[in-house]
């Protein structure tokens, strides 16, 4: 899902197995990336996503997002940072998830702020 200076609420989800592409330096946000938005993104599972820069499974940039009681889990980021979530240049709310093995690169197994 991407998110583009919008305030959706993401809930009750499931992103499972969705890819940016992995070759080094590609890809943002294996399941959500979020630009410029205030997304709110609860009560979802976000499990076994990739993506080959930043952010396995949520990556968030020059947003103030909300992301709470979530279960992210099995995420893997190839070659940068943040392999459940990578939160950059924001304003973040970030509570109550269940963050597990997940793949971080080179910085942020589970959360990279």
């Amino acid at each position: 899902m991407y998110v583009y200076d919008g305030t959706p609420d993401i809930r009750n989800n499931e992103f499972r197995g969705n890819c940016t592409g992995m070759g080094p330096g590609t890809g943002d946000g294996g399941a959500i990336c979020a630009l410029y938005g205030s997304p709110i993104i609860r009560e979802n599972v976000i499990c076994f996503n990739d993506a080959g820069y930043r952010g396995g499974g949520i990556f968030c940039e020059h947003s103030e997002p909300t992301i709470v009681d979530n279960h992210i889990y099995s995420n893997v980021v190839l070659d940068y940072y943040g392999g459940g979530i990578a939160s950059r240049n924001c304003t973040s709310i970030i509570e109550r998830n269940i963050i597990h093995d997940n793949y971080g690169g080179d910085f942020g197994g589970g959360l990279f702020y």
